[in-house]
């Protein structure tokens, strides 16, 4: 179902919502000249570099680079969608937005069912927590108490008791207002023969399981008896779907914030215990198999997590599947090594929660570190045989690191820790980097567009600075001069692929005569290195803003002679590729090639004014 709110309307609702009054109400912030300052909530720091302007109604953060608009602060602090941060600030605001009315009646019912759903989900909840404070929830909590878990703790986390009757829930939510068809496609009844429903939970414990908005979409229920299975989830429904669920992250999203990281575990009571210790940023995957659903919902949160699964056979194959699929969603992933026989909640009540919290951030291990002791385990080294199957496992991971220096540290590590040559062993990661870059790696997505031409690139906060990035804030000032940017030096020649971006943006926006406000100028890109350069520059003083002919002449030639350095360096690069294939043909057209842009470069001074040529 899609939902359509109309530009202006986006326009209204963010002119209505004064940055720094919204910001204020999760960031302290404190006057500091004509902008606003406070600790940053998107990473740990002790003095304040998070910077909001009333001015600009934009915000940045000079120490992580996160920046945006009032929308973009709703989106990354809640981990909102675009639609619901517009829907959090127009209601605040008092702005309608289109009525249903406007919507099809297919995606009204759709959107109606949704909704009672959720209430229903709700009110199961609470009939839950209701029963297990009777008579009848007495062995809930007897179990409860005996696993350490405190009174607090089951309210936080809504914990229940489905109680031994067939329908009793059913009957409830009848009574309540549910049809039969409600409460069967919420997965909390199901229909017998004769027509009445029955409830799917009898006789177990029970653990909401809330969206990261804190809503209620399913449960899980823990038979405390004998019975089969010990665990029942809601079955997959218009709300749950197991796959795409973390158990306990609306409450672990401020402690993930502040901490800088999450701490993935397999079961309910892990979190719990976790939590109730003071080590509030775990959550579960609902079971030992983390999704790649799950990794991009995480990934709105943080981009360092430690997985911390069971110690058995299980719980090792679990993690090194979690870990190859954070991997490759780009998390900077650790390790943490649960004693042998233990789970993270036995180990909290044996060892207390500074002793798990030193488990994970002070012994846990990179994914090199892991991989190797898990081959070394599997394979015998005693044998050149094992030691390269050894090798083997590990160097899809070794291929993957993207600093170079930390790549050749670990390759001396395996080659230490297998008796092999450190020669040896890079030429095996070489030899398997090749064969990926020949058939394509299927673990890595490369986005190839106008703006990144298939670059891999990732830096943590770009430094935003150099004439290239003064002259594409020059034309964000001044969108006049975009023409002869575009004629003189071309837009693809910019080397980042956000400064790309960003001109085809504002390219793209005066041709449909739209505003070129950095304001509304971050609602349309898509990288977020975009939205950090407006961020950054729009709260950096003393910039080049295209009034000063003679500063943006100096750009401009700076700009050229940089682009057509990175030109010769690329020819002479492929001269050498040449070189060493012995295609004299190549050599000759590279080395004419090379001498045409050094003629250029020392000419710079007295032909800036001639554009670069499209094919070079």
């Amino acid at each position: 179902m899609s939902y359509s709110i109309p530009e202006n309307l986006i326009e209204e609702i963010r002119d209505a919502s004064d940055i720094v009054d919204v910001i204020s109400e999760f960031v302290s912030l404190r006057k500091r000249g004509k902008n606003y300052v406070g600790l940053c909530p998107f990473h740990s720091e002790k003095t304040p570099s998070f910077t909001v302007s009333s001015e600009n109604q934009m915000f940045y953060c000079f120490g992580c680079g996160t920046g945006g608009n009032v929308y973009t602060f709703l989106m990354k602090y809640h981990g909102y969608g675009f639609v619901d941060a517009v829907k959090t600030l127009a209601e605040r605001a008092g702005i309608l937005l289109p009525a249903e009315k406007d919507i099809s009646p297919a995606d009204r019912e759709k959107l109606n069912l949704r909704k009672r759903l959720f209430a229903v989900n709700d009110l199961a909840c609470s009939y839950f927590g209701f029963s297990l404070k009777q008579p009848a929830g007495s062995e809930a909590r007897k179990y409860l108490e005996h696993r350490g878990i405190s009174m607090s703790s089951v309210d936080n986390f809504k914990l229940g008791w489905a109680d031994s009757q067939k329908d009793s829930l059913c009957s409830f939510l009848q009574k309540r207002g549910f049809s039969k068809k409600e409460i069967t496609l919420a997965g909390l009844g199901q229909t017998c023969q004769n027509g009445n429903l029955i409830d799917c939970f009898r006789s177990r414990l029970m653990f909401p399981i809330s969206d990261y908005k804190g809503r209620v979409i399913g449960f899980g229920g823990r038979v405390l008896g004998q019975g089969e299975p010990k665990y029942l989830n809601t079955g997959e429904t218009e709300l749950f779907r197991k796959s795409n669920v973390l158990y306990g992250l609306h409450t672990a999203i401020p402690a993930i914030r502040s901490s800088g990281f999450a701490v993935i575990v397999e079961g309910y009571t892990d979190v719990i215990s976790a939590h109730q210790s003071g080590v509030c940023s775990v959550i579960a995957s609902l079971g030992t198999a983390l999704t790649r659903e799950q990794a991009k919902l995480l990934r709105r949160y943080t981009e360092k997590v430690i997985i911390a699964y069971d110690s058995d056979t299980a719980g090792a194959a679990a993690t090194l599947r979690g870990m190859d699929i954070l991997s490759q969603s780009r998390f900077e992933v650790r390790i943490a090594l649960v004693p042998s026989g233990q789970d993270p909640d036995n180990f909290i009540k044996s060892k207390g929660g500074d002793a798990f919290l030193e488990l994970v951030k002070g012994k846990s291990l990179s994914l090199v570190e892991y991989k190797l002791e898990q081959a070394c385990k599997k394979f015998d080294l005693t044998s050149v045989s094992g030691r390269l199957s050894a090798v083997n496992e590990v160097i899809p991971t070794l291929v993957r690191l993207e600093n170079e220096v930390e790549r050749v540290e670990y390759i001396k590590m395996v080659s230490r820790r297998l008796s092999l040559s450190y020669d040896a062993v890079f030429e095996e990661v070489a030899k398997y980097a090749r064969k990926l870059q020949k058939n394509g790696s299927k673990g890595d997505k490369i986005e190839k567009n106008r703006y990144t031409r298939g670059r891999v690139f990732s830096p943590a906060v770009p430094p935003f600075q150099g004439p290239e990035h003064t002259l594409v804030w020059a034309v964000v000032c001044n969108p006049g001069i975009l023409i002869r940017i575009e004629n003189e030096i071309g837009l693809d020649n910019f080397s980042e692929p956000y400064l790309r971006e960003l001109l085809y943006i504002i390219k793209d926006r005066l041709e449909d005569e739209k505003d070129i406000e950095p304001i509304s100028l971050i609602e349309c890109v898509s990288l977020e290195d975009t939205k950090r350069f407006i961020s950054h520059m729009s709260l950096k003083e003393s910039i080049l803003s295209g009034d000063s002919p003679g500063a943006l002449e100096k750009n401009i030639l700076s700009a050229k002679k940089r682009i057509l350095e990175r030109k010769i360096n690329t020819k002479q690069e492929q001269l050498f590729q040449a070189q060493k294939s012995g295609d004299l043909g190549l050599q000759r057209k590279y080395l004419q090639d090379i001498d045409e842009l050094c003629r250029l470069k020392d000419n710079i001074h007295n032909t800036g004014n001639k554009p670069f040529e499209r094919g070079e």
